[in-house]
């Protein structure tokens, strides 16, 4: 799993720290590891690898969370984030009316990032590796983190193909999220494509072409009234996926 923070998918401006991570862990074939560790300190990005070998699988999901932060944003960048996160109409009144009365942008941020990639083993070995886990009792479920923003690809244990209707959902501490703003984002184009989540936290997208798409989402929650000083709260959530093209053979 490789992590870094950028201004524009997929481009790494700065590096996270290994320091920084509160949960992390990756699952395949029905096992979890928890507790990623650093496998390239020269790399430009954090690269991470469970402590010991997964067993071979078709569909690998990896996570990791990062501890909270402080940050102060002048007004002026203020409008700019909020074209990268889609906000409803209330945390905009709710902006206006604060900084009508002087007061600056606060902000407590946490990102948590995904990552679902499949690695080609056929179908049959998928079922039969499926088949077998069941049986022992070992296979576990996708399933969201109890806390902050998590991101799920609803997937067939197969990759997704140019032409497919992908189904995502959107947790908030474990729960559904609905009425959410996410855009999808192909590594090499510079348009996004723009979702609301329904009253399930689900979402679809049909992508147009092949390659490495990111789905990303901002939640952000104004200060309680009477707060001093104000500080708001941002939630981050980015899930990576592939997808192929839609005559690729297997898995």
């Amino acid at each position: 799993m490789v992590l870094g923070t950028g201004n524009q998918y997929p481009v790494f401006d700065s590096r996270n720290d290994l320091g920084s991570l509160v949960d992390s862990g990756c699952q395949a074939g029905g096992h979890i590891q928890r507790g990623l560790v650093e496998r390239d300190p020269q790399s430009a990005a954090l690269t991470l690898s469970t402590p010991q070998p997964l067993p071979a699988a078709p569909r690998l999901n990896c996570w990791a969370r990062f501890q909270p932060f402080e940050v102060e944003l002048p007004d002026a960048l203020v409008e700019a984030y909020f074209k990268e996160a889609m906000p409803p109409a209330a945390v905009r009144q709710a902006w206006a009316a604060q900084k009508a009365r002087g007061q600056p942008w606060r902000e407590r941020y946490v990102k948590q990032a995904r990552l679902d990639w499949f690695s080609g083993a056929p179908e049959a070995t998928a079922a039969t590796a499926a088949t077998a886990a069941t049986a022992a009792g070992t296979l576990v479920p996708l399933v969201p983190l109890e806390q902050g923003l998590d991101a799920l690809l609803l997937q067939p244990l197969r990759a997704a193909r140019v032409g497919d209707e992908l189904e995502f959902q959107v947790y908030k501490d474990g729960k559904p999220l609905p009425n959410f703003s996410v855009e999808f984002r192909l590594q090499t184009s510079r348009m996004g494509w723009w979702r609301r989540t329904d009253d399930q936290g689900r979402v679809r997208l049909r992508p147009p072409a092949a390659g490495a798409w990111l789905l990303r989402g901002i939640e952000l929650t104004p200060p309680p009234p009477g707060s001093t000083p104000p500080l708001w709260q941002g939630q981050f959530i980015t899930l990576a996926f592939e997808v192929q093209a839609s005559g690729t053979p297997g898995p």
